[in-house]
């Protein structure tokens, strides 16, 4: 007797994705049925780590349909409506602005913690800081950190003898700001307790690192959504509002979410020339770096990770993490 199967169709990139899988999470620990998912997309780049993402969601299986644009992906959304169960990225499930026909049903809801099998270690020794150095597309919804307020942080961080701190994300090809940061604050040597693991990681490593750590700094986007999932304790910023309708009460309640600081007039005027300079946002400095550093060692891991850091990226890195 084969399994019964539903029939789904959702859009956007890899953090839409894994809200999306969370509520699928659910929906197959409830029903057991396999989850079949169409998903519109304007962004190919990120298919393929939407495609590993969901290696860790087995009753999950997706194809990505390419769409020129985002106004071709909302034709094909809504045409989608016709034969096809909506499921959006909203944590709520209520439909988009303007977009009435992706509503998630009402049996559709989202488990805010879903059990993965990840290999994950936590440091026994160190209390382990992780930055997720930025978030989103190369240009268009490109977040980072601002480097010289990124230097700063690290410096303060690297203060404590207490704390490992971690860098991770993806950048451009050739920058080396992230391996300078490693450096002890006179640049001449490489401080034991910095590890840049920037550009340095496959999915799944990077998975781990984070699900590792004791305090997660990110701007918002997929990485933050999956440390919180995991019960990292999180530091993340937005820079749209429109984010928190993506996020569940139980995330909210167990980290710190806040703003850019990018509500005023003056820095809306600023954002938007520097965008179409630039096509992407101008650095993140949200919070005094010191400020930053205080929560970092008052706060910490919810509940223990369930895994090994350790085992999974040793044949990778060697000895980093010796």
């Amino acid at each position: 007797m084969s399994e019964e199967q539903a029939y789904f169709y959702t859009g956007g990139t890899l953090g839409d994705a894994f809200i999306v899988a969370c509520k699928l999470y659910k929906y197959h620990s409830d029903t057991a049925k396999i989850c079949k998912l169409i998903r519109f997309t304007s962004h190919p780049s990120e298919d393929s780590s939407v495609q590993a993402l969901y290696k860790y969601f087995p009753y999950i299986s997706t194809e990505s349909v390419l769409c020129n644009g985002i106004d071709d992906e909302i034709k094909k959304l809504e045409s989608a409506s016709k034969v096809l169960i909506p499921i959006n990225s909203r944590a709520d499930g209520k439909a988009p602005q303007g977009l009435k026909f992706f509503q998630d049903p009402d049996y559709i809801r989202m488990d805010p913690f879903p059990k993965l099998s990840l290999k994950v270690e936590k440091s026994n020794i160190l209390k382990r800081v992780v930055i997720q150095v930025q978030s989103g597309k190369q240009r268009e919804n490109y977040k980072f950190f601002d480097k010289s307020w990124l230097r700063k942080l690290v410096d303060y961080l690297a203060t404590s003898e207490d704390l490992e701190i971690i860098l991770v994300g993806k950048v451009e090809a050739g920058e080396n700001f992230y391996e300078e940061l490693a450096k002890t604050q006179d640049r001449r040597s490489y401080n034991k307790r910095i590890i840049n693991l920037v550009n340095k990681t496959t999915l799944e490593e990077w998975l781990c690192v984070i699900a590792a750590a004791d305090f997660f700094i990110s701007p918002e986007g997929f990485a933050a959504f999956f440390a919180m999932s995991q019960r990292v304790r999180s530091l993340v910023f937005f820079t749209d509002y429109q984010v928190i309708d993506r996020i569940p009460i139980e995330w909210r309640l167990e980290n710190t979410i806040m703003s850019a600081g990018w509500a005023g007039v003056s820095s809306k005027i600023y954002r938007k020339i520097y965008r179409r300079i630039y096509s992407r946002y101008p650095g993140l400095a949200p919070l005094k770096p010191e400020q930053v550093y205080s929560m970092a060692l008052l706060k910490g891991r919810v509940s223990n990770p369930a895994i090994p850091i350790q085992q999974s990226l040793s044949s990778s890195f060697g000895t980093l993490f010796k």
